[in-house]
């Protein structure tokens, strides 16, 4: 392992969840979009009905180069739950804008939520700033806090469907109310194929993150086929897509 921050979890379904591995897992490092485990997480826990529609807001249009979108435009009307399908498979910006503004009716109003959240999981080296993880000095997390997130994020149904999702096809309305269809994809390598578990493992829940502050970050949810017990690993700061999932490739054979 040559990444500087990571940590794997064993979860025995109870309160005795048991680190493998880890190195340096409270350092403070940006999250990118890893963030928007958060915001689904504050979504679902205060939106009743995660069916009722959405019109997307200007608020949404952001044009920093690079950001990652569901390709949403204003006008546009779509169900929470839609969202937040876009919020954490295609990790559009976007579509965490939404989310916020559906959850509380401003951005500021959530994300203050959010920190409330963070510290109620006893995620004390966290601070958000936003919605979705676009560099900011003032948000931050650790791998040991990512692993808090992603473990209560994945004992909400909704959300643990959502996570381990692969393709996605959408229909919603445009401005004109006509409706429209996109299909929204994981981002993950060993979702798409393109990079190869270690033997035995299944993901049931992933994440990804990357921008040039927090480098390229992953947290997953893992069970074992001949084991009664699942696993969080969360590796953050890789230099690069390869060195990313070589770090948790190598982090998954410990337990495979």
């Amino acid at each position: 392992m040559d990444t500087d921050s990571f940590i794997l979890v064993e979860k025995d379904g109870k309160e005795s969840d048991r680190a493998v591995a880890f190195r340096n897992p409270y350092k403070r490092v940006y999250p990118a979009s890893i963030t928007k485990l958060m915001t689904a997480l504050v979504c679902v826990n205060n939106v009743e009905d995660l069916d009722q529609e959405f019109v997307i807001s200007p608020s949404s249009s952001i044009k920093v180069s690079g950001s990652s979108t569901a390709f949403l435009q204003v006008g546009e009307s779509l169900k929470i739950r839609d969202l937040l399908y876009g919020t954490l498979l295609p990790s559009g910006n976007d579509a965490a804008v939404a989310v916020a503004e559906a959850s509380f009716g401003s951005v500021d109003s959530f994300v203050e939520k959010m920190n409330e959240e963070a510290i109620h999981l006893g995620a004390l080296s966290t601070h958000f700033t936003n919605p979705h993880g676009l560099p900011d000095e003032s948000h931050y997390t650790s791998a040991y806090d990512i692993y808090l997130i992603m473990r209560a994020a994945m004992e909400n149904e909704d959300l643990r469907e959502i996570l381990g999702t692969k393709e996605y096809q959408v229909v919603y309305k445009d401005r004109n109310g006509v409706k429209k269809s996109q299909v929204w994809k994981a981002t993950n390598l060993y979702s798409t194929g393109e990079k190869e578990l270690p033997s035995g493992l299944t993901i049931l829940g992933a994440k990804t993150g990357t921008t040039k502050d927090a480098g390229y970050c992953l947290a997953l949810d893992t069970e074992k086929s001949d084991s009664p017990y699942s696993y969080i690993s969360v590796v953050m700061k890789g230099e690069n897509k390869d060195n990313l999932y070589e770090n948790m490739t190598n982090l998954l054979a410990k337990i495979s």
